[in-house]
C-alpha cells in the first residue's frame, strides 16, 4: 500500500486473511496492518470539520493494479468492527486543583500505578478538581477508590453539573470501583471533574476521600 510517499510491501497477500486498522482522534490518524503500526499523520484542521464513514471497496485505479489483477477478482471481508475509545486516567497523572490538602496513598498491590490521591478533607465543602480530555459522546463514569472507616461522602460533578447520587466511601477496607453515572459531553475538549465532600457517615471518623483512577467508558 502507498500513502503520502510511504510504501510497505507484503509478500503473497492472498495466502491468508489480514487485519487492517486505523485509530482516529482529534489530533492524528494511525494506520495498522496485522496489528503493527505502519503510519501516523497529523490531521489537518479542515478534515476535522467533516464526519467520517467506512468504505470497503475493490477499486483498483489505473496502471499496474488493474493490469496485474485477475479478472474477476473477489474481495473477501470477514468482519468490520468499530470501537469507541475509553478514557481511563490515573488521578496522579492529571492536572488538579484543590481547596484542601491532597496526600499520596502508596499501595503497589491495589492502586493503579501504585499510588492514589487522598483528598484530606476536614469537612463539607472541601473538594478536588481534575482536568482531562474527552471526546463528544455519551459516557459512563466510575472512579476507583478505597473504602475505609474514616471516609466521607462525596458528590461528583462535571463542569459544575452534578453527576449521579452522593457516594459514601465509609465501610470495611476495600478497593473498588464507585459507580458515578452517565454524562453527555457535547464537544471534544477538556472537562473538569470535581469531587466535593458533602458530609460523612455517622459512624465514620473522618471526611477523607480516596480517588485513584477516573474511568470514562462509552455507552
Amino acid at each position: 500500500t502507498t500513502h503520502s510517499g510511504s510504501s510497505f510491501w507484503v509478500e503473497n497477500m492472498p495466502a491468508a486473511y489480514h487485519s487492517y486498522g486505523c485509530m482516529y482522534d482529534e489530533n492524528e490518524i494511525v494506520w495498522y496492518f496485522n496489528g503493527v503500526e505502519m503510519l501516523r499523520r497529523v490531521i489537518p484542521s479542515t478534515v476535522k470539520e467533516y464526519p467520517l464513514f467506512i468504505l470497503a471497496s475493490l477499486v483498483l485505479g489505473n496502471g499496474w493494479p488493474t493490469t496485474n489483477t485477475p479478472d474477476p477478482s473477489i474481495y473477501k471481508i470477514d468482519y468490520i468492527r468499530v470501537y469507541q475509545r475509553r478514557y481511563h486516567e490515573e488521578t496522579s497523572d492529571l492536572p488538579r486543583t484543590s481547596n484542601a490538602q491532597i496526600n499520596t496513598l502508596t499501595d503497589p498491590n491495589y492502586a493503579n500505578g501504585g499510588v492514589a490521591d487522598v483528598l484530606a478533607a476536614t469537612g463539607a465543602g472541601d473538594s478536588a478538581t481534575y482536568t482531562m480530555h474527552l471526546t463528544e459522546g455519551s459516557w459512563h463514569l466510575k472512579f476507583r477508590g478505597k473504602r475505609f472507616t474514616s471516609r466521607g461522602k462525596v458528590q461528583v460533578s462535571i463542569n459544575g453539573n452534578n453527576i449521579g447520587p452522593v457516594i459514601d466511601q465509609y465501610g470495611s477496607t476495600a478497593w473498588m470501583d464507585f459507580d458515578v453515572g452517565s454524562v453527555a459531553i457535547p464537544d471534544d475538549g477538556d472537562v473538569n471533574v470535581t469531587f466535593t465532600v458533602v458530609g460523612k457517615n455517622a459512624a465514620s471518623s473522618g471526611y477523607a476521600i480516596v480517588i485513584d483512577t477516573l474511568k470514562f467508558d462509552p455507552e
